[in-house]
Order: structure tokens, then C-alpha cells, then sequence
């Protein structure tokens, strides 16, 4: 079992009301399954995403939380009077290598700044551990994000096809030096 804990919340600049931003490992019982339904129910109502999206949301964090090694990963979770309204986080790989995920941020919290400083926290945690490269993936539909992933300098590494989340997708993976 990890012994490794951590939480602490740092002070959002420039966020609204009552936002709190809290990093956390492990995750305190619930928060995965709240992010999990976040994810579903925001993609299925903005982008006509299915309930194998969701399937596919779970079993990323069931790979993450269940592998052996978690003391560098690492959960960002904006909450609003407890509720989540954005979630990111660094997951180790092993070998120097750490992926981004599950960035997302509630609608009545978008265009607050939130989502960059997220995403902001996590490339910064990132880049000061043992970490030499962090990739991601996406689709080329998450057009702001993408284009916020290209300024921090991620490259494109691949392009593929999603046909099973209710709609076809071009998945995007990125990637970049640390």
C-alpha cells in the first residue's frame, strides 16, 4: 500500500468566487467517481459522447489507480463549495515518463482562467520532478485545448480514429521534452 499522502490547496490567482484548487494523492474516496461522471455527463451533453466514453473514462483511472507505483502522481481538483468544477493530473509512467489527463473544467467555469491554471500547475509539477517527457492525448475536436497544449510546445506524435464514443473522432496524441 502507498504510504505516500498529500493534499494541500493552492491559492487560485485570478479565479472566481470561491474556486479552491486542490492537489491531491491519493484521492480522497469518491473523487474518482465524481470526475468519472463529470466526464460522461459534460461530453454527452456537449459532444453527443456514449456511455462506452464513459466505460473508457473509468478504465483509465481504474489502469492509474490500481498500478503499483503512485507516489509521483499527482490530482488537481477545483471545487466549488465542494462540488468539482475542474480536474487535471500527472500520471507517472516510469522510466521519466508521466502523462496529462482528464483536464476538464465545469461550463459556468470556463473562460475564468481555470483550465490554464490547471493546466499550468500540472506542467510545472511535471518539469520539476524526476520526469524527461510528458505526453497527452486528446482529439483534434478539443480545438482551445489543443491549441493551449501546441503553445506549451507539445508536439503531434499520431493521429487515429474514434468510431465507439457515439460519434467519430480523430484522437490526437502529443508529446514533449521536459
Amino acid at each position: 500500500m502507498n504510504e505516500y499522502n498529500i493534499s494541500h490547496q493552492l491559492p487560485p490567482p485570478q479565479l472566481p468566487g470561491r474556486v479552491i484548487i486542490t492537489v491531491k494523492n491519493p484521492l480522497d474516496a469518491g473523487d474518482a467517481g465524481r470526475m468519472i461522471a463529470m466526464h460522461g455527463q459534460l461530453y454527452q451533453k456537449e459532444s453527443g459522447y456514449n456511455q462506452i466514453f464513459e466505460g473508457y473514462v473509468c478504465k483509465t483511472f481504474f489502469e492509474a489507480l490500481t498500478k503499483a507505483e503512485t507516489a509521483l502522481d499527482r490530482y488537481w481538483l477545483a471545487e466549488v463549495d465542494g462540488e468539482i468544477v475542474g480536474s487535471a493530473a500527472i500520471i507517472d509512467r516510469g522510466a521519466g515518463i508521466c502523462q496529462f489527463r482528464w483536464l476538464l473544467v465545469a461550463p459556468e467555469n470556463r473562460r475564468s482562467g481555470l483550465g490554464k491554471q490547471l493546466f499550468r500547475e500540472a506542467m510545472a509539477y511535471a518539469a520539476s520532478g524526476p520526469f524527461h517527457k510528458i505526453y497527452l492525448e486528446t482529439t483534434i475536436e478539443q480545438e482551445k485545448a489543443v491549441r493551449m497544449y501546441r503553445n506549451d510546445g507539445f508536439v503531434e506524435t499520431d493521429r487515429y480514429e474514434i468510431r465507439d464514443w457515439g460519434v467519430d473522432l480523430i484522437g490526437l496524441a502529443m508529446e514533449k521534452k521536459l
